[in-house]
């Protein structure tokens, strides 16, 4: 069998077997494979048809994964706004004070199994269990802002294969000033400060362009909300903030604690951008440091984003015409304005926010035990109940259930009481 006169160069595919000996009329001594890649090819160069093969296969081989990960990236979403609808509150619903404080105590309930289920006294932002959340977190609250990024997304500017600062930046700083609080919350000291404030804020613009930390000077304008931000003596503001989350902290539920102090920070607008971020990680670092969850502020589609803008519209109500002048008295004076709007709509978020980050990291903690959750139809014969007991007890807040897929699944360890 002659062989092609192109020797290492022949472009005869790999899978192809044994050499084909055909030979095309009129084209010398080469094969059939090189004489019609010539005619493909007639400006190409010796490329063998191995490392042409190997590239196409490669790149098919890199869509088909980036596709996969699109997928399962939506798949995702789906089943978060999916979360959202079993709680009622994509549906606009706002609790009233006696729901709010009804789903507070059944949260405070759950809280308090944590302990007995993980093997850590409490989690720390250092477990897999915060770091997942964590990401969540910071894609839903970045989104917000603007700035989008899928999980898949999200992993590859973590480890430094794509470049987002604004994204990468948040979450090392929430990442940071959690553990701080979580550190804080062990030796039973509470540190929030206007050094604090201004730190987050550095942090959130480290390696940009944006000098971070420094309170703006001057009038600013929030697109599409009513509230009027202090124009000057910004600092003063600031000074009063911090003075009526002082006053609050020890006989206020965190849960409202958090609340009032983010209406209050983006209301104040203290900086000229990274007003979002900030108040959302300095919110959640005063959970945390009083024995709570992080929350996730949902703000992947547009829905969810009105949902927040709405809620901070209804609760900043008395600063629609601006806010009182510095004075003595004020941190009275804001209080008292903060008072004349609503701020059910935004504990309804928290509220909701707070009970979904627990029941995961619950069923997450089982899970890390080595235990599996189960269906609900399983379980009921476990406990010795009805299907429909069950569902009744998750209502409750006597069960703690998650979604997989269409069904909700949970453990013997779950259950409250």
């Amino acid at each position: 069998m002659r062989k092609c006169a192109n020797g290492a160069e022949c472009k005869r595919p790999p899978s192809a077997g044994e050499h084909r000996p055909a030979y095309v009329r009129g084209s010398g001594d080469i094969c059939s494979y090189c004489s019609q890649y010539k005619k493909r090819h007639p400006e190409a160069g010796p490329l063998s048809e191995a490392k042409s093969a190997s590239k196409n296969i490669n790149r098919a081989r890199k869509e088909r994964a980036d596709l996969v990960l699109r997928l399962k990236d939506l798949d995702r979403d789906i089943n978060l706004a999916s979360d959202d609808e079993d709680n009622g509150l994509a549906k606009g619903k706002i609790l009233t004070d006696a729901e709010l404080f009804r789903v507070i105590q059944i949260i405070d309930r759950k809280t308090n199994l944590l302990p007995t289920i993980t093997v850590l006294p409490s989690p720390t932002v250092f477990n897999k269990e915060w770091l997942y959340l964590l990401e969540e977190e910071t894609r839903n609250s970045l989104a917000i802002e603007g700035y989008f990024a899928s999980p898949s997304e999200l992993k590859q500017i973590l480890s430094g294969r794509r470049t987002a600062p604004e994204i990468f930046n948040y979450y090392n700083t929430a990442q940071f000033f959690y553990e701080l609080a979580a550190e804080h919350r062990k030796d039973r000291s509470f540190l929030f400060s206007k050094a604090l404030v201004r730190q987050v804020h550095v942090s959130l613009f480290r390696g940009t362009a944006r000098r971070g930390g420094e309170l703006r000077r001057g009038k600013i304008v929030i697109s599409g909300a009513r509230v009027k931000p202090p124009e000057n003596d910004i600092e003063s503001y600031i000074d009063a903030l911090l003075a009526i989350v002082a006053d609050r902290h020890e006989q206020e539920h965190p849960l409202k604690l958090a609340g009032a102090f983010h209406v209050l920070f983006e209301s104040m607008h203290p900086f000229d951008d990274g007003n979002g971020r900030a108040g959302r990680i300095l919110m959640n670092y005063l959970l945390v440091l009083k024995g709570y969850q992080p929350v996730t502020i949902k703000g992947l589609r547009k829905e969810d984003r009105e949902v927040y803008y709405q809620a901070l519209q209804a609760a900043d109500v008395g600063f629609h015409e601006g806010f009182p002048p510095v004075s003595t008295h004020l941190s009275g004076q804001i209080a008292e304005r903060l008072g004349r709007g609503s701020i059910n709509a935004v504990l309804t978020l928290l509220v909701g926010g707070q009970e979904s980050r627990i029941d995961d990291l619950l069923a997450r903690a089982v899970e890390g035990r080595g235990e599996r959750l189960i269906p609900l139809s399983e379980l009921a014969e476990v406990l010795g109940a009805k299907e429909g007991t069950l569902r009744q007890w998750i209502l409750r807040g006597k069960l703690v259930a998650i979604r997989r897929g269409r069904k909700l699944v949970s453990h013997k360890l779950l259950k409250i009481g």
